[in-house]
């Protein structure tokens, strides 16, 4: 199941920079997390059950950038890294600020030897702490250029 949805009339001259893309396959983890976006911000999210539904649709991910990617670590086909891996690979997909989420015990210095600019998050986590690290990592995004 993947929900990329037109954003509303009202929606659509800031979605493009408030676009979040949500590729988590745990329906309950992806539903908790749509419910927080829906009523603690003003975030459009898409949400993909893998990485295959979301290089299905790459068309739209180039012709619309998200402000964010939100990745699973685990994911049905590959890991969130891997994921990441093939899309910095196509052409015309800008750097995507990327939040990887896991349950597994992975170490901030595996993240940082793949040389990804990727920040991790580890589940459990406190709403406040994704949602804190969600608009640090969009703010700049959305800075006009030259400031």
């Amino acid at each position: 199941m993947n929900r990329l949805e037109e954003p509303s009339h009202n929606e659509q001259t800031s979605s493009q920079s408030r676009t979040i893309l949500l590729i988590e396959d745990d329906p309950d983890t992806a539903e908790m997390l749509l419910l927080v976006f829906r009523f603690e911000t003003s975030y459009h999210v898409a949400r993909f059950e893998s990485g295959e539904d979301l290089l299905h649709r790459l068309e739209t991910v180039k012709a619309r950038p998200p402000a964010l990617l939100i990745l699973d670590y685990l994911l049905p086909g590959m890991t969130g890294l891997e994921l990441y891996e093939q899309l910095t690979r196509q052409e015309e997909v800008v750097p995507i600020p990327t939040l990887l989420i896991t349950a597994t015990h992975l170490s901030d210095s595996l993240i940082e030897r793949s040389g990804y600019p990727i920040t991790l998050l580890h589940k459990p986590f406190h709403l406040d702490e994704f949602l804190r690290s969600v608009h640090t990592m969009i703010r700049p995004c959305l800075l006009p250029s030259g400031t």
